[in-house]
């Protein structure tokens, strides 16, 4: 199954503030702005960081209402 992730509205707004840090999770976020949806993979190869890394933020990220699972597609 791949799961397809995206910004919410305030994700989106976040992304457009111009005094975020440099951190992974904002580079993230970043991201996600530019190309509106990617999987867990992509997002991670993008960003530099190890699967776990990107599941971490991604889930602290989705906790805190940022990004979203999109879809679902069994492969």
């Amino acid at each position: 199954m791949i799961t397809i992730w995206g910004l919410t509205n305030r994700g989106i707004r976040l992304a457009r503030n111009p005094h975020n840090p440099n951190t992974p999770a904002f580079k993230l976020i970043s991201f996600l702005d530019k190309v509106p949806r990617a999987s867990k993979e992509t997002i991670g190869d993008y960003c530099g960081l190890s699967p776990v890394q990107t599941a971490v933020i991604l889930r602290e990220l989705k906790g805190k209402g940022i990004v979203a699972e999109e879809t679902g597609v069994n492969v």
